[in-house]
C-alpha cells in the first residue's frame, strides 16, 4: 500500500456496501469510532475480540468500544484464546496484520500485513471467521446485559499497586478484594466463583466440573441439572473476562486467587 496503513484502512470501511468483520483481541473505542463514522450507516459491523477483565482494567482494551459495535447492531464474539487480527469488507477484501483496533496498532506501532482482494484468500479468511463464531464450546456471543456487568465490575475495582517487574502477572487480574466481584454476582454465578478462587490451580478440566456439581448438591438440593448450570456458569464468567475456555473440556481462572 502507497498511503499508510491507517488511511487505506478506513478507505476500505467507507467503501463496504454491507460488512465489515472485525478480528482482533485488543480494541479501543478511538479507533472503533472512526469504523463507524467511515461506513456507511447500512453496513453491519460484526466483532471477534478477547473478553478479558485485566486488559480492559489495564486500559489495554476498551468495553466501551465493545458497546457501541452493540449499539450500532453488531455482533460481539468473545473468543478467550483469540491472537489473530484479520479484517474482512463486503467478503470481498481482507487485510491480514499484526495490527490491533488500537491506536498504537493503527497509528504508531511498526506492524506489518497484507492487503488481497484475491477471492480464495478471501474466502479462507472469511472462513476462518465463520468457524471462530461457530465455535460455540469455546466461544461466546456478548450481550448489553453483559457488557454493562462487566463496566459495573470495572467501576468498582481499585487501580493496582505498584509491584516490580516481573512479580506481575498481567495475564490475570488483581482482583485485591473479593467481594468487587462477588458484589456484582448471586445464585450459581457466586458460588461458582468463589469455588473457583479455592482451586488450587489456575486451570482445571470437566472433572473438576463434575466435581463441583457433586459438591453443588448440598447447597442447591434442588436442581437436577447441577453440572450444566456449573457449564452455563461458566459460560457467563468466560463472558465476564474471569476464565478463559483454552480448549474443550479445558478452563483457565484468569484471577489472582484469595483467600477468604
Amino acid at each position: 500500500m502507497s498511503r499508510p496503513f491507517y488511511d487505506d484502512f478506513l478507505e476500505l470501511c467507507r467503501e463496504s456496501d454491507e460488512t465489515i468483520k472485525l478480528c482482533t483481541p485488543f480494541i479501543k473505542s478511538e479507533i472503533l469510532s472512526c469504523v463507524l463514522k467511515s461506513a456507511p450507516e447500512e453496513v453491519n459491523v460484526s466483532l471477534v475480540t478477547n473478553i478479558n477483565l485485566q486488559s480492559f482494567h489495564k486500559k489495554a482494551s476498551d468495553i466501551e468500544a465493545v458497546r457501541r459495535v452493540l449499539l450500532h447492531g453488531g455482533n460481539v464474539y468473545n473468543c478467550t484464546t483469540l491472537h489473530a487480527k484479520f479484517y474482512i469488507f463486503d467478503d470481498q477484501f481482507c487485510i491480514i496484520t499484526s495490527a490491533n483496533l488500537t491506536p498504537s496498532g493503527m497509528k504508531r506501532n511498526l506492524e506489518c500485513g497484507i492487503f488481497s482482494d484475491d477471492s480464495s484468500i478471501v474466502q479462507s479468511v472469511v472462513d476462518i471467521y465463520t468457524s471462530i463464531v461457530h465455535d460455540t464450546s469455546r466461544v461466546g456471543e456478548m450481550t448489553l446485559k453483559s457488557v454493562d456487568k462487566i463496566a459495573q465490575i470495572l467501576d468498582t475495582i481499585p487501580s493496582s499497586p505498584g509491584v516490580d517487574y516481573p512479580s506481575l502477572d498481567l495475564s490475570r487480574t488483581y482482583i485485591h478484594k473479593l467481594n468487587t466481584v462477588t458484589r456484582h454476582l448471586t445464585g450459581w454465578k457466586k458460588w461458582v466463583f468463589l469455588e473457583l478462587n479455592n482451586l488450587c490451580d489456575d486451570v482445571f478440566t470437566s472433572d473438576t466440573v463434575r466435581c463441583l456439581g457433586e459438591k453443588s448438591q448440598a447447597f442447591f438440593p434442588d436442581n437436577n441439572n447441577r453440572e450444566a448450570k456449573i457449564r452455563q456458569t461458566l459460560q457467563y464468567l468466560r463472558d465476564m473476562g474471569l476464565v478463559e475456555f483454552t480448549s474443550p473440556g479445558v478452563y483457565k481462572r484468569l484471577w489472582v486467587p484469595e483467600k477468604l
